[in-house]
């Protein structure tokens, strides 16, 4: 049936959010602000420095800063998770 997801198929799906989830919390408010609205809300980054009122070259600073911190984050969130499963 079309829509219809398996148990494993909900699982992953659950995980992948607590995993998203996980990542957005290791970020500070000001990065995480930056990288919601441009990856998530598909803003630009001149739309994200008017929202926010802050300059261009920051909201490309943060965004940067964001990205590697949210992939080191994830990173890490996967090794814990595989950690578990093969202890």
């Amino acid at each position: 049936m079309p829509g219809v997801r398996r148990p494993d198929q909900e699982y992953e799906r659950t995980e992948e959010s607590r995993l998203l989830y996980a990542a957005l919390g290791a970020l500070d408010d000001a990065k995480r602000s930056v990288f919601v609205l441009f990856e998530l809300e598909e803003m630009t980054a001149p739309q994200i420095a008017e929202a926010l009122s802050i300059k261009l070259n920051t909201v490309y600073s943060r965004l940067r800063f964001a990205r590697a911190e949210f992939e080191t984050a994830v990173a890490e969130c996967r090794r814990h998770r595989a950690g578990v499963f093969h202890a």
